[in-house]
């Protein structure tokens, strides 16, 4: 446990680094603004599109 110190705000906001999209697996195509899948592969072809 020697590597514990207190981070200062601004390391945090670093560390942090705002949202990172998680793709679904099985999405071809990822919109990130909307947050939904627009084409999925064969296997997960019945998934709902955006």
């Amino acid at each position: 446990m020697k590597n514990l110190r207190k981070l200062e705000k601004k390391e945090l906001k670093t560390i942090k680094g705002g949202n990172i999209p998680v793709v679904p697996i099985g999405c071809n195509n990822w919109d990130a603004r909307a947050r939904c899948c627009r084409e999925w592969d064969w296997e997960h072809s019945n998934n709902p599109t955006c």
